[in-house]
């Protein structure tokens, strides 16, 4: 079971200032801010992308949001749109930025709302999940017969993703292509589509790189024909699926 407070708004706060601390720097955490928003639009841009090829959005909830890059570009591209995340500075961020209150600090079996959402997003978030039926069964009610949810985890037959995710005291579950189809099929959703996938954007966010470095992987994808490329489950570093409730 994963601690609670990994997903307190204080341990978001401290991770972010202790960053800033041990950069020594007063504007880095403005500059990797940037960065990750950054990164997080040209991902969700790559993802609706995929997304849109076998499935139709309309009405969108995101589930841990982290800095907003997703929720900007879903709005910005006029999709309904609505966020969650534990992290009060970031939630206060975006809806500044947006102008609006569409994104709330609150975990998901707290989430107050009679609408129904016929996608869910979870990008790196659903292997953080420490109960997966008692999320199951909370979606489920946000949800319709033939409503999607979008996943997008670490691939874990990859030996090197499989020692980082491991490494990473956030991560509950390391999966596969098939671990993960069965824990969808095993909770009343057919798989859609999924696919292995390296992913350009990943490297933009990878641990212990340079400021620099990072600002220059974000010029390189921003270039880039495709973000992720299609690849093979030792090689692959991203596992993307999409099903849809029976």
């Amino acid at each position: 079971m994963v601690k609670k407070e990994l997903y307190d708004e204080e341990f978001w706060e401290e991770k972010r200032d202790d960053l800033s601390a041990l950069l020594w720097m007063p504007k880095i955490k403005s500059l990797l801010d940037t960065i990750y928003i950054k990164a997080g639009r040209l991902r969700s841009k790559d993802q609706a992308k995929w997304i849109k090829k076998v499935y139709t959005p309309k009405k969108i909830l995101e589930i841990g949001f982290g800095y907003g890059g997703g929720i900007i570009h879903w709005h910005k591209k006029g999709y309904d749109i609505n966020g969650i995340e534990p992290d009060k500075r970031s939630v206060d961020n975006i809806n500044k930025k947006i102008g609006k209150k569409i994104v709330f600090c609150t975990g998901i079996e707290n989430l107050k709302t009679k609408k129904k959402y016929n996608l869910i997003i979870l990008s790196h978030v659903f292997e953080h999940l420490p109960d997966l039926n008692n999320f199951f069964r909370t979606v489920k009610k946000l949800q319709k017969k033939g409503d999607a949810i979008f996943i997008e985890v670490p691939n874990c037959e990859n030996k090197e993703v499989l020692g980082e995710s491991k490494s990473n005291k956030a991560h509950v579950h390391h999966f596969t292509t098939r671990s993960l189809s069965k824990v969808f099929q095993k909770n009343g959703y057919n798989k859609l589509k999924i696919e292995l996938l390296t992913s350009k954007i990943d490297l933009i966010t990878k641990a212990n790189t340079p400021i620099y470095t990072r600002f220059v992987r974000v010029a390189n994808v921003i270039l880039a024909k495709n973000k992720s490329v299609k690849s093979t489950s030792k090689k692959a570093d991203t596992i993307r699926l999409i099903a849809t409730k029976k």
